[in-house]
């Protein structure tokens, strides 16, 4: 893993980009991960996957949201693309940050028929 001493340290994030853009380019990673919600990194990820809208990713980094991590972001949509039309392999950004948020909860609330009840109260006992 990548850690920081800081999240939002301009200098390390900018090392952590160029890290992780040789290891996609150079050794075949294929996935990379980021402390911020699942959820969170669900839509980052339909973004680097294609999803046009940048807008649908503005506000979801939390103390990431730097300039060098935006940049990481369209690094991966831009070399997606390349790879979609060259039939290779696209980069996939998850997010493991497992702490519960509305947007998880209300996924879960609905696929999952009369669960909101029992989402409300464990997201009540998770706080």
């Amino acid at each position: 893993g990548l850690g920081e001493v800081s999240h939002a340290v301009s200098e390390s994030s900018r090392y952590k980009f160029e890290i992780l853009q040789a290891l996609i380019e150079n050794h075949g990673v294929s996935t990379i991960f980021f402390e911020i919600p699942y959820s969170k990194g669900l839509k980052v990820n339909e973004y680097v996957q294609g999803t046009p809208n940048s807008q649908a990713i503005k506000g979801l980094l939390g103390p990431l949201d730097t300039k060098e991590v935006h940049d990481l972001i369209e690094f991966l949509k831009d070399l997606n693309d390349r790879r979609r039309r060259g039939g290779g392999v696209p980069v996939s950004f998850i997010g493991i940050d497992v702490k519960p948020d509305q947007d998880l909860w209300d996924r879960v609330a609905a696929a999952v028929p009369h669960s909101d009840q029992n989402a409300k109260k464990a997201q009540a006992d998770s706080q």
